[in-house]
């Protein structure tokens, strides 16, 4: 089983976002990953607000595939 790196796919759906202009999304993407205590919670938040974004269906189809994928390991990570 190979191991993902959900902190490095959250910075880096954040930095394609705030290139895609979306620099609101990428500061809450980026605000995920310290507002919570333990690492539940930061996957919990980010959980949260990767699906918010995905609601909103803004971005380009590779940061909304990035989006996509890091929901389903929180998901996953979360079960």
């Amino acid at each position: 089983m190979e191991n993902f790196d959900h902190y490095a796919a959250a910075k880096l759906l954040s930095a394609k976002l705030s290139g895609e202009g979306y620099s609101e999304w990428s500061q809450k993407i980026d605000d995920s990953m310290v507002e919570g205590a333990t690492g539940t919670e930061i996957f919990m938040i980010l959980r949260m607000r990767t699906s918010e974004f995905l609601l909103s269906e803004q971005g380009s189809p590779a940061v909304i595939a990035l989006a996509g994928e890091l929901l389903r390991q929180l998901n996953d990570s979360l079960s």
